[in-house]
């Protein structure tokens, strides 16, 4: 990680990955790269490693909470480069759904 600050790195990850498992989309892979993550970009930052590891036990049984308390940790490690929760933002835009393709006259349906 030379081109990159790790601190920032983590965060992002860590944002996202909580992002995942507070929206029902988080898969193992998502952990084991968090849990990565933590030991070689962070290694010297208990507060991160704590997180992950609260994250980890915590998902299996209520990601939705493990993701929110995973992204306060990363917030604060962060501070502001993190910006808005993008929580927030989501929730203000309108649902979409994706085209249903066997309905649709120009891919030789229907």
């Amino acid at each position: 990680m030379k081109d990159r600050n790790p601190l920032i790195a983590f965060g992002l990850l860590a944002t996202t990955v909580a992002l995942k498992a507070r929206t029902g989309q988080l898969r193992d892979a998502d952990r084991l790269r968090l849990a990565t993550a933590a030991l070689e970009w962070v290694p010297d930052l208990p507060e991160a490693r704590a997180a992950v590891l609260t994250f980890l036990h915590l998902a299996q049984s209520d990601p939705a909470t493990a993701g929110l308390a995973l992204q306060e940790v990363a917030r604060g490690l962060v501070g502001d480069d993190l910006g808005r929760d993008p929580g927030e933002v989501l929730a203000q835009m309108p649902q979409t759904h994706a085209p249903d393709w066997m309905q649709r006259k120009d891919c030789g349906h229907g």
